[in-house]
């Protein structure tokens, strides 16, 4: 890997402040070519609490102001191994004349020559508020991200099959939005010092693009990348008879009922119900809350967390 990195600041009477960066990366594991990628971002914040013509109105409640945006791009060469883009051979024989056995060489695998960077594209709005001196500080941000020619393993062709595998290919991409919220209380009693946090998020991805045939599953366009995709359950057998009164699925006494969606008296894949609110990978919503207090040199923290929308 060899990368140039490079940074510009600019502060302005402690108010405007402004970032650009760029870095250009390059990765031995691509091919000629397609090596190289250049990555900018550019940042700016605004402490609108250092204005002269706000500080009287804010002054006696706000501590802190400053809004922030930015908007960015990073690349991810990961998954991809280091020869993979490298022709390689194997042993192999073959029969020749008089059924004699030569050993020879052949190709291994199979090479995508225009493999090359996935690109993530983030912009961010931010802000920062600080009351009662500082003691109550909260931040909240939104983000839109987008994932652009996602590294994954291509399928290419339904008919490949024997010594070659298809190659990873730039298939699709990928949206995540969110909203972040972080709010801290930090104060002194006497010779204690506590702080107490809430965290919470929320996520959800859609996917945009995707170059390749898509079968029935967890992964369809203009939905959540892995939603939930199942069959949806219509109560416990107890009796024989509730086994007579539903689609035949080979049932005994005690087990699951699946629904006969389509109702074509047939339990198959046809059935299965898209939740696109919940996801298979990770939660759409997490939270928690830290609890913190320090006194003569004796310290204690607690840590709670959770997460909503998630479920396989």
């Amino acid at each position: 890997l060899r990368s140039y990195v490079g940074r510009f600041d600019y502060n302005a009477y402690d108010r405007y402040l402004f970032q650009f960066n760029f870095r250009v990366d390059g990765s031995s594991k691509y091919a000629k070519g397609h090596r190289y990628g250049f990555f900018p971002s550019v940042s700016a914040a605004w402490r609108f609490t250092e204005e002269e013509f706000l500080k009287d109105y804010l002054s006696s409640w706000l501590s802190l102001g400053k809004f922030r945006i930015s908007y960015g791009t990073t690349g991810n060469n990961s998954g991809v191994g280091r020869f993979e883009q490298v022709e390689t051979l194997s042993q192999w024989n073959y029969i020749m004349g008089n059924d004699q056995i030569a050993k020879g060489f052949a190709n291994k695998k199979m090479i995508n020559k225009d493999l090359t960077w996935e690109v993530s594209k983030v912009f961010n709005l931010g802000l920062d508020l600080g009351f009662l001196n500082n003691r109550l500080r909260t931040e909240i941000d939104f983000y839109n991200r987008l994932r652009t020619g996602m590294n994954r393993p291509s399928q290419m062709s339904i008919h490949l099959t024997g010594a070659y595998s298809a190659p990873r290919a730039n298939i699709g991409d990928l949206l995540n939005r969110g909203l972040e919220l972080n709010l801290t209380w930090k104060d002194k009693i006497g010779n204690v010092e506590y702080s107490v946090n809430l965290n919470g998020a929320y996520n959800r991805t859609v996917l945009k693009e995707w170059n390749e045939f898509l079968s029935r599953g967890w992964v369809y366009l203009d939905m959540p990348y892995h939603f939930l995709y199942v069959y949806e359950n219509n109560g416990i057998a107890q009796t024989w008879q509730d086994i007579y009164n539903n689609t035949p699925q080979g049932l005994s006494p005690g087990d699951v009922i699946r629904k006969d969606l389509n109702g074509d008296g047939i339990i198959d894949g046809k059935d299965k119900k898209a939740y696109p609110n919940i996801q298979r990978d990770r939660p759409t919503t997490t939270y928690g809350i830290t609890l913190q207090a320090a006194w003569k040199g004796f310290d204690i923290s607690m840590l709670f967390n959770g997460g909503l929308g998630r479920k396989d």
